[in-house]
């Protein structure tokens, strides 16, 4: 009998943006993250080079997407700027919605009455604490903090609106097929630490990060982060000075937020009217 064939493998698409919510404005970022050496180093963990996140690459991902034409892009950035923002945070409000709008039954459900921006609150978060996870959007679960690959703090957001925001957003690109649905739950994290991007031997190397975690589960690290946009990101950090992510990432499309605040949500921020002209974040 000859010998099988071997079938043929189905490639896997190659992941080229992100949407997410940038965090690298926030004022108290760079020395939060100076602090968080400090405090792994107290603990007698030595971060391998490289593995140390810049504040410019620091965001919460929403979704990872596989765009591979320039008609692809130019959906995803359309469909960034005709969301409307405001709805979707008074969609959020835990105080506003009952069991036909929960984001767990329908993520996408919007209030009975209009929100306008004069009359939603500005989004707020806080990054406290430290958390552990596996390379993200990795198919295996996360592993235990004694042996992790990335360490994030996570996101707080007093009024609760957060998390059902972010997940309103992600499923309405998850409705158009432009962001894949794993089925598994949006954990938004800010990561600060991968090994992914370790230099030499220490590249994906995994770390015991119980005792840090435990230590510093209540530890406020910046407060009062505005969620003012959401971008469209290429994926790749960029390289300044010899240091990977410290150029942040090319931003190909943004929305800013318009809120009683005074953001703009559901009009295409400044540098964004055409693809590939808005800027990068964290420069």
């Amino acid at each position: 009998m000859p010998p099988r064939k071997p079938r043929p493998s189905t490639p896997k698409q190659r992941l080229t943006h992100f949407l997410s919510l940038p965090l690298h404005h926030a004022p108290g970022l760079p020395a939060a993250l100076a602090a968080l050496r400090t405090t792994l180093l107290t603990a007698g963990l030595t971060p391998p080079a490289g593995s140390l996140r810049p504040a410019a690459c620091l965001h919460l991902t929403l979704g990872v997407m596989s765009l591979a034409t320039a008609a692809q892009l130019t959906a995803a950035v359309a469909l960034l700027r005709s969301l409307d923002f405001a709805q979707l945070l008074a969609a959020s409000d835990p105080a506003a919605t009952d069991s036909a709008t929960d984001p767990a039954t329908d993520p996408a459900a919007t209030p009975a009455a209009p929100a306008t921006p004069a009359d939603v609150p500005p989004l707020q978060v806080s990054l406290r604490g430290l958390a552990t996870m596996g390379v993200p959007w990795a198919s295996r679960p996360a592993p235990a903090a004694a042996a992790a690959s990335v360490l994030y703090m996570p996101p707080h957001d007093a009024t609760a609106r957060l998390q059902g925001f972010a997940e309103r957003v992600r499923a309405a690109f998850v409705t158009h097929g432009l962001v894949a649905d794993d089925g598994r739950p949006l954990r938004l994290h800010a990561t600060v630490l991968n090994t992914v991007y370790a230099r030499g031997k220490m590249k994906g190397v995994k770390m015991d990060f119980r005792e840090v975690v435990e230590r510093e589960q209540d530890r406020v690290w910046v407060e009062g982060i505005g969620i003012g946009e959401v971008v469209v990101c290429g994926m790749g950090a960029r390289e300044v000075g010899g240091v990977k992510g410290a150029g942040g990432y090319e931003v190909v499309g943004r929305a800013v937020i318009r809120t009683g605040g005074g953001g703009e949500a559901g009009e295409a921020g400044a540098g964004s009217e055409g693809v590939g002209s808005g800027g990068v974040l964290g420069g």
